[in-house]
């Protein structure tokens, strides 16, 4: 997957992939254009869940976390489930910062719970 031009975002049927020029510290409307694109595949969708894919995201700042819950929030209007992919690491940061009172722990024996799904910081799945 090529990453070098100035995309940040990809959308690949109901996963919403964030790519590494993604940056919403820097970019003032980063945030207001991943509420639009999950607005829309909520609501356009035939899943029944969509799919924020933040695991090629070379920054995903603490305020990321409100993103994520008002992006929960809009999934959950429009009945439909809101599943996070994201590196291990990136989780056990913001666990720390409160990521765990809001999306579901995932098992110890497991990378996968209802709302986060962890992936190895080496590779992250290609979309469907």
């Amino acid at each position: 997957m090529d990453h070098s031009s100035m995309t940040r975002f990809e959308v690949h049927g109901n996963v919403l992939k964030l790519t590494p020029r993604f940056d919403p510290r820097y970019q003032s409307r980063a945030g207001t254009e991943l509420m639009n694109i999950v607005t829309s595949l909520a609501a356009e969708s035939t899943s029944p869940e969509v799919v924020l894919d933040i695991s090629d995201a070379q920054a995903v700042p603490s305020m990321m976390i409100g993103m994520l819950c008002e992006a929960r929030d809009v999934t959950d209007k429009a009945g439909k489930k809101l599943k996070i992919r994201l590196k291990t690491a990136t989780y056990h940061r913001l666990q720390s910062l409160g990521l765990a009172n809001v999306f579901s722990t995932p098992p110890a024996d497991g990378s996968v719970s209802e709302d986060l799904e962890l992936v190895s910081d080496a590779v992250a799945p290609e979309p469907d």
